[in-house]
């Protein structure tokens, strides 16, 4: 995750020139979705068994579920962690706390009072 967005990538076998990968997603569980289609990046490792999709989500909530589609000719498949659906839960940094607690607050005092580094 950078500035809210969360950036993800889904290897899919290359069955087909012809393929789109789409993430399906809800901050909600599953009371509203929205679908974001993969682009394509390339083949994984120079494998051409194998590709490479990458998508973004703007992250608006601390819980996300998803699940991968992936269309390839007349076929298409799920990939929802076993029925689970994929889940992230984000956690945001807070920034450090700027007060200090009682034994630092001493600690400076002393170091104030007691400061030989400006000493010949």
């Amino acid at each position: 995750v950078q500035d809210n967005i969360l950036h993800g990538k889904v290897l899919v076998r290359n069955l087909d020139y012809q393929k789109t990968v789409t993430v399906r997603y809800t901050f909600d569980y599953w009371e509203t979705v929205q679908n974001v289609n993969a682009i394509y990046q390339s083949n994984y490792h120079s494998n051409t068994l194998y590709d490479v999709f990458t998508f973004k989500i703007n992250i608006q909530s601390s819980s996300l579920y998803f699940a991968i589609h992936y269309k390839v000719g007349s076929q298409e498949f799920w990939d929802n962690n076993d029925c689970k659906n994929y889940e992230i839960q984000f956690v945001h940094n807070r920034p450090a706390s700027t007060t200090m607690n009682k034994d630092q607050q001493e600690e400076n005092q002393l170091k104030k009072r007691y400061d030989f580094s400006q000493a010949i």
